[in-house]
């Protein structure tokens, strides 16, 4: 991992990647700063822009939601395993932890982040996650 932590954002909702991307923002005054290198709106997308960045050569980690059209975040998510088993990835939802948190870190995710955690828990689970780290928040039987 270089100086950043280099991000792609996989979600279909515009204020919801901004949201996180602001979040990130404020975050990157201590090191390691954070820098969304990418956004994607679609499963598809995501595939071609990891594509694009070089895979984990680019990017050090991906933030992806769940819900995504074209092909959802669990699709997703098993497609990066067989092409970057080496890039980390945080499953975002509004799901509950409970239906898929385990179910996603079975799949290879690096953790599972609730769209509702406050901005402090989301930079601590993408740091953990981008150093290599599996991030299980504290509610997860």
């Amino acid at each position: 991992m270089g100086a950043d932590i280099r991000v792609l954002i996989g979600d279909d909702h515009r204020m919801v990647r901004e949201g996180l991307k602001q979040v990130l923002a404020d975050a990157s005054n201590g090191p390691p700063a954070m820098r969304v290198c990418a956004e994607a709106q679609s499963g598809p997308e995501v595939l071609w822009q990891i594509e694009v960045m070089g895979g984990a050569a680019g990017l050090d980690l991906v933030l992806l939601d769940i819900a995504l059209p074209g092909r959802d975040g669990l699709e997703v998510l098993q497609a990066l395993r067989r092409a970057w088993p080496a890039l980390p990835v945080l499953m975002l939802s509004t799901y509950p932890e409970s239906q898929y948190a385990l179910r996603c870190i079975k799949l290879g995710a690096a953790g599972y982040l609730h769209k509702g955690a406050d901005a402090r828990a989301m930079v601590a689970a993408v740091r953990k996650a981008a150093g290599g780290g599996i991030h299980v928040s504290p509610a997860m039987p």
